[in-house]
């Protein structure tokens, strides 16, 4: 694993995300970009229909940030919570396109990840898909204890990155987390897996429908 990002990565400064140096950045989500298979509330919602989805997206949430363990996550939710998490965790794809895509970049952008999930999950595809190895660095949210689209966590990546944001690209699968990019000046892409169930007037700079869709963009 990568080295993980502390608390002090908050500092005030973030505040200014213009760097002294420039790089061509391109910021990848991971749920629903990486993954083909996007939101874990959604997700767990189809999985779990009688439980509220309420419930589960304010336990999805804690659990991202850091606020809640894994047993804490599940009661509630499951009865069975070993078998139903793998069963859960097991229905999630990479793109089939990801590491050619992904590699390829690397040669003329620095990439990064940056992801909402819990240590625990990020920790078990992490073990079972080897997903950083392709990434520069990466930033994870239960590092922080905020998520996407706080805009703490895009300027935590935009200093690791040492980029500028004019200069950074964002790819997600969710509207509200790229408006919150394209405000810090960023340029976004949109992966549209599913219709986005959110209505939001704002427009990304790119929509593509999986991964190979990158290569006539960039």
């Amino acid at each position: 694993m990568l080295p993980a990002l502390g608390a002090g990565d908050l500092s005030s400064n973030l505040s200014d995300p213009t760097m002294s140096s420039t790089n061509k950045t391109i910021l990848f989500d991971l749920m629903g970009v990486v993954f083909a298979k996007g939101s874990f509330a959604h997700a767990l919602h189809e999985m779990f229909p009688k439980v509220s989805s309420k419930l589960i997206k304010r336990k999805a949430h804690l659990y991202k940030i850091g606020k809640i363990n894994t047993i804490q996550f599940w009661k509630g939710i499951s009865d069975n919570p070993i078998d139903d998490e793998e069963k859960f965790l097991g229905s999630y794809r990479l793109d089939p396109f990801f590491p050619k895509i992904v590699d390829r970049f690397r040669k003329k952008y620095n990439v990064a990840l940056v992801s909402n999930i819990s240590q625990r999950w990020q920790e078990k595809f992490e073990h079972k898909y080897n997903i950083e190895r392709h990434f520069d660095k990466v930033v994870y949210s239960y590092q922080l204890g905020i998520e996407k689209p706080d805009a703490r966590i895009y300027l935590v990546a935009l200093k690791v990155m040492n980029s500028d944001p004019a200069e950074t690209i964002f790819i997600d699968d969710h509207l509200k987390n790229l408006s919150a990019a394209k405000k810090l000046g960023m340029k976004t892409i949109y992966v549209e897996r599913i219709k986005d169930k959110v209505r939001s007037k704002f427009k990304p700079d790119y929509k593509i429908k999986n991964l190979s869709g990158l290569v006539r963009i960039l």
